[in-house]
């Protein structure tokens, strides 16, 4: 991360590109809330003077979210300019990628301390574009260590000639250590958490969680113990709260035994250009130009009687009628 490229406060003022479609919107907005969930992060809308006063900010620094052609690229960090900065952010994963060089994150595998890890075969790579897979120079950089499976990493096949004889090890899904760079670059356990004496260990670290000051931990670690002990796998009954709705089905099927849940499923046909990530464990059929999910559907008042669900946040579909209780309708 370049030094003195952070947001002040980690408040980044955004605006929207007239002409972008609500489609790249939603994916834009959805990305967001991984950052506003895990970092102290926040994403508000920009209004020439009007932000700036409201939050207390010395410049008009802001981020245009736009969409260049099927470019998908972001300025790094904040350039500290008042004719902004643009963001073509593409879909989601991409541009939770993108968001992180806004936020000042440079490419994982441009990390100074990968090169005695990572081999880039260049005989592969297209260096009309690959210049991007050059070691860039700790100078000037606040530099975290390596993590193979960031999100700012590419994929094995970037920018390649070929793909045969490509041999990535790698999945690149992590976002870990994506969120403890962006936190400590950003100043959130000094700026939010400066007076929770809470200790967070193996590697986790104090930040805002869900607007909270808490541990965030490696995966697997439980937060509430400072992150020196695993989660437990709490057994439960298959007894689900009361009420009618319907929940996706995982593709290994419907919770519990599947006597408290009939099977359902929904099918839209598209002009193509569909999609999968490579971590997809929901049931149903989907082809590039068509897809089908498949529902678990309680649809009787039969369940539990103690409270209707356990703290969190869920989102599921209503089964006719009134959402089960402790829910609310949103269209």
């Amino acid at each position: 991360m370049t030094q003195g490229s952070h947001w002040p406060r980690g408040i980044v003022p955004f605006d929207f590109n007239p002409s972008l479609s609500d489609y790249y919107v939603k994916e834009a907005l959805a990305a967001m809330t991984k950052f506003h969930k895990y970092t102290c992060i926040r994403f508000v809308p920009w209004v020439k003077e009007v932000t700036k006063a409201k939050y207390d900010l010395s410049l008009e620094s802001h981020v245009t979210i736009t969409k260049k052609d099927s470019t998908c690229a972001a300025v790094q960090g904040n350039v500290r300019s008042a004719s902004g900065q643009f963001n073509s952010c593409c879909s989601r994963g991409t541009c939770v990628h993108e968001l992180g060089h806004t936020l000042g994150l440079w490419h994982e595998h441009q990390n100074p301390w990968q090169d005695d890890v990572m081999k880039k075969d260049w005989a592969k790579i297209d260096l009309v574009d690959g210049w991007t897979y050059r070691t860039r120079e700790p100078h000037g950089l606040d530099v975290y260590q390596y993590d193979t499976a960031s999100s700012m990493h590419y994929g094995g096949s970037a920018f390649k000639i070929l793909y045969e004889d490509l041999r990535p090890l790698i999945s690149f899904s992590n976002q870990y250590y994506m969120y403890k760079d962006t936190s400590t670059f950003h100043s959130c356990k000094e700026h939010y958490c400066s007076g929770v004496s809470q200790q967070c260990h193996n590697d986790g670290f104090l930040t805002l969680v869900d607007d909270q000051c808490s541990c965030l931990c490696p995966p697997g670690l439980d937060p509430t113990t400072g992150c020196t002990t695993v989660v437990k796998q709490v057994t439960t009954s298959s007894q689900w709260p009361k009420g009618l709705y319907a929940i996706m089905s995982p593709s290994t099927g419907c919770p519990g035994n599947n006597e408290e849940f009939s099977r359902g499923s929904w099918a839209h046909k598209g002009e193509g250009g569909n999609s999968i990530s490579d971590y997809f464990n929901l049931a149903g059929k989907f082809e590039s130009d068509t897809f089908e999910y498949e529902f678990c559907v309680k649809n009787d008042n039969s369940g539990s009687t103690g409270p209707a669900w356990e703290t969190g946040r869920y989102c599921i579909l209503r089964v006719g009628g009134a959402c089960p209780d402790g829910m609310s309708a949103w269209d």
